[in-house]
C-alpha cells in the first residue's frame, strides 16, 4: 500500500459474499502506522461505516497514492514533476498536439463498476488561460463524459476546482484502464487530487484523513 499514513508494507483486503441481493463486505488490515500526526490520526478514523471512501492523490517527483493512482499513458498522458508557486506538482506534456491529458485510476477494491456518486476536488496552478475539463467513466453512459470545465485566468496562484457527479462508473474504460482524466489543449499543472465516493458496494474507508 503507498500511502502518507501507513507504512511500507501495510497491506489491506476486502473480502465481499453474497448476501440478500447485494453484498457483504469484510475488510481485513495489515498495517502499521507512520510516525506523526497523520499515521495517529488514521489509527482512529481511517476505517468508518456507512457507504463512502475517501480517496486521494499528492502530485510531485514521486506521488503520494491513497486509493488514487495517478497513471503515465504513454503519447496523450504524459506528465512531468514540476515545483511551482511553493508546490510540487505534475504537469502535461505534449507528445500529441492539441491532445494533453493527466490520467486517474481508483483503486478498484474501493469501488469498481457501479454506479456511485463522485466528487472531485482538484488542486490546480492558475497559469496562462488554457481551458481545462475533467471526463470520466460514467455508469451506463460515456467513458470520457465532461463534468467539469475549467478556464485559467493567469493569477499564477493555486486554486481549487470541486464538482459532483451522480453517475461515475469506475469500470477503467479509459486509456490505460483509467477511470478519469483532466483534459486540456496545452500544459496544466495539478497538485492534488482528491474525492469521497459513495455507493452501494464503496468501501468504507477514509485514506485521507485531515485531508
Amino acid at each position: 500500500m503507498d500511502s502518507s499514513v501507513f507504512e511500507p508494507g501495510s497491506t489491506w483486503e476486502l473480502r465481499a459474499t453474497p448476501c440478500d441481493g447485494g453484498s457483504e463486505a469484510e475488510i481485513v488490515l495489515h498495517r502499521g502506522f507512520r510516525r506523526g500526526p497523520k499515521g495517529r490520526i488514521a489509527s482512529a478514523v481511517v476505517v468508518g461505516p456507512g457507504t463512502t471512501a475517501t480517496i486521494c492523490t499528492t502530485l510531485g517527483t514521486t506521488n503520494v497514492n491513497n486509493g488514487l493512482n495517478q497513471n503515465e499513458e504513454g503519447g496523450d498522458g504524459a506528465t512531468t514533476p514540476v515545483t511551482v508557486g511553493g508546490q510540487e506538482g505534475r504537469q502535461t506534456v505534449q507528445l500529441v498536439a492539441n491532445d494533453l491529458n493527466m490520467y486517474f485510476q481508483i483503486d478498484p477494491r474501493v469501488a469498481s463498476n457501479e454506479q456511485t456518486t463522485a466528487a472531485f476536488t482538484i488542486t490546480y496552478f492558475d497559469a496562462g488561460t488554457v481551458g481545462w475539463t475533467l471526463q470520466y467513466d460514467a455508469f451506463g453512459g460515456e467513458a470520457f463524459t465532461g463534468a467539469l470545465h475549467v478556464t485559467n485566468t493567469n493569477t499564477n496562484t493555486w486554486k481549487t476546482a470541486t464538482v459532483t457527479v451522480p453517475d461515475a462508473g469506475f469500470a477503467q474504460r479509459e486509456n490505460g484502464r483509467s477511470d478519469f482524466r483532466l483534459a486540456a489543449p496545452a500544459p496544466i499543472t495539478v497538485h492534488s487530487v482528491q474525492m469521497t465516493v459513495t455507493g452501494p458496494n464503496v468501501l468504507p474507508i477514509n485514506l485521507c484523513p485531515g485531508g
